[in-house]
């Protein structure tokens, strides 16, 4: 074996390696992984909102703040997908995946050149909305008594 094809096969091992590792990094397989992906992608989401509400947010820095923080809730979407898949929850998935359809719009606006603070305003609203969708159909409790699923959604 040649040390070039040495080298591309250590690399390949290296690339199956990471894939699976952030594969297995992203499955959630209790609910209470589940609830701390979830405050991970809602701390995170209100960080954007700030963002986007402040005075400030025509800085750089500002948005790529908040880029950063949409990547931090994009992570954890992908894992809560692989928690409702594990579940055999078809409509779960489908609420995740419109939430980081919706998102799209959002990562666009934070990275356009020309930035647009009310466009970035109803994009992340678009994303609040997306969220609150499957918040109604899983979701009970409020901030005060906490949050957990409903009862038989998981079923």
């Amino acid at each position: 074996m040649t040390i070039v094809s040495q080298r591309r096969t250590c690399a390949i091992a290296l690339l199956v390696f990471l894939t699976v590792s952030a594969t297995a990094q992203t499955r959630l397989g209790t609910i209470a992984g589940f609830s701390r992906s979830m405050a991970a992608a809602a701390d995170a989401f209100e960080l954007i909102e700030q963002a986007v509400s402040s005075n400030v947010y025509l800085l750089n820095s500002v948005r790529g703040d908040a880029i950063t923080q949409l990547e931090t809730v994009r992570k954890s979407l992908a894992a809560m997908r692989g928690f409702f898949a594990d579940r055999k929850k078809d409509d779960g998935v489908a609420f995740v995946d419109e939430t980081l359809a919706a998102m799209g719009p959002l990562r666009d606006e934070l990275t356009a050149a020309e930035p647009n603070q009310a466009i970035a305003a109803e994009a992340a609203e678009h994303v609040s909305q997306a969220c609150a969708a499957c918040h109604k159909v899983y979701r009970d409790g409020d901030l005060r008594t906490g949050y957990r699923f409903k009862v038989g959604t998981l079923e």
